[in-house]
């Protein structure tokens, strides 16, 4: 394999397997972000077995023959589910859409039986395959059926979905997913570079395969065609890396966490931005003090705030800022004010606590020493746990 080549194959490798990994640690409850995470897991290993095939490189490690074709078939899916979860992010994971992947496993189950063979069966194979030149090259020995289905079936799934995404693209851009403000964002340039490129793509693979006809093996062509998407997405983001997390879930997610529509579009006529921001704000204080009441989780010393904000389905650094602006407290301070007014109000009433010891009060709240209930009546009363609970009773 020529130098320049391997080596712009190795950074883009480096490149979909690191940002793969960072997309994935900051995805936590962002579904969208997960699953640009795994896209570019699969993209790499894609690339990965694409270098293989060089005719440098394939005799050396006949066991990567094949890896290609079936990853061919996750592509498309997941960069229109990603596409598909970045407007609906309120929505959680359909696990109808897992059908979407039957033909990748259908592809994986054909191939087996190559996989399992010997290196000698492999390089018979492949001295077979690199001889003809032609893409869809097969002996009946290792396919059930021929690869020209499958290559029609892959277009076919290229075509339907770039449809899809460019549907999705257009009703957003006439408001009837996420809100009419993100008109003139930066997300509709990335919805569009996305729907662009894809087409162009699309176009490529269906002029060279269909409409032309030409059946010789053209991995770099092939490389470009099912990744160009997903670099410029990366590329884009890293230019622009608050527009999944801050402009997305500042501005839009309250449009699905609010009960009464009309009461939202309402503060949208007044002010598209401030009053949204604020009507968001008080959205999720709203769902958190909810929560604390009604799940009283934070009584236990084993509560986080990442369960909660699991079970709320909103990432915890938006919760952490919320209460910030809402109390000026850190979220800490916040739930262990929460723990104290619940035991002051507890104890008024409740004799079993009243015998407790004063130094074993804070652990029926979760607090998880003396220190911390000490150093809260201490700030917030001016006085000792004991001197605080003998004037509540």
């Amino acid at each position: 394999m020529p130098f320049v080549k391997f080596y712009t194959y190795s950074f883009f490798i480096f490149f979909c397997f690191l940002n793969g990994l960072q997309f994935g640690i900051r995805g936590r409850n962002v579904l969208s972000i997960r699953l640009l995470g795994i896209y570019l897991f699969f993209v790499g290993l894609l690339l990965i077995s694409f270098v293989f095939l060089d005719p440098s490189l394939i005799a050396i490690y006949p066991h990567l023959f094949r890896t290609a074709s079936p990853l061919i078939y996750i592509i498309p899916p997941l960069g229109y589910l990603f596409n598909f979860y970045i407007l609906r992010p309120n929505q959680k994971f359909n696990a109808y859409f897992l059908l979407l992947f039957l033909p990748f496993l259908f592809q994986v189950a054909e191939n087996t039986t190559f996989y399992v063979s010997s290196a000698g069966e492999k390089l018979k194979e492949i001295e077979l395959y690199r001889s003809n030149n032609y893409l869809f090259y097969h002996s009946d020995k290792y396919v059930w059926i021929n690869p020209v289905i499958h290559t029609y079936i892959k277009i076919a799934m290229l075509l339907i979905f770039s449809v899809l995404i460019g549907f999705d693209f257009f009703r957003f851009l006439k408001g009837k997913i996420l809100q009419k403000e993100l008109k003139g964002s930066k997300m509709v340039f990335l919805l569009f570079g996305i729907f662009l490129i894809r087409l162009i793509s699309t176009g490529l693979i269906f002029n060279k395969y269909l409409i032309l006809d030409d059946h010789k093996l053209e991995i770099d062509l092939l490389a470009f065609v099912l990744s160009a998407d997903m670099i410029f997405t990366v590329l884009y983001l890293l230019f622009f890396p608050n527009i999944l997390e801050d402009l997305y879930f500042k501005k839009y997610v309250f449009t699905y966490s609010s009960s009464d529509p009309k009461e939202v579009s309402t503060a949208e006529e007044k002010n598209p931005y401030e009053e949204a921001y604020d009507l968001e704000q008080q959205v999720i204080f709203n769902a958190v003090e909810n929560y604390l009441v009604t799940k009283r989780d934070f009584l236990s010393v084993n509560f986080t705030i990442e369960k909660m904000a699991n079970d709320l389905k909103i990432p915890q650094r938006h919760i952490s800022h919320v209460i910030k602006r809402q109390t000026g407290e850190s979220v800490k301070n916040y739930i262990n004010n929460k723990r104290l007014a619940y035991l002051i109000e507890k104890y008024k009433h409740d004799k079993n606590l009243q015998n407790l010891p004063v130094d074993e009060l804070g652990s029926v709240v979760g607090f998880n020493s003396r220190q911390t209930l000490y150093s809260l009546t201490q700030k917030l009363y001016g006085c000792s746990p004991r001197e605080l609970f003998r004037g509540v009773s």
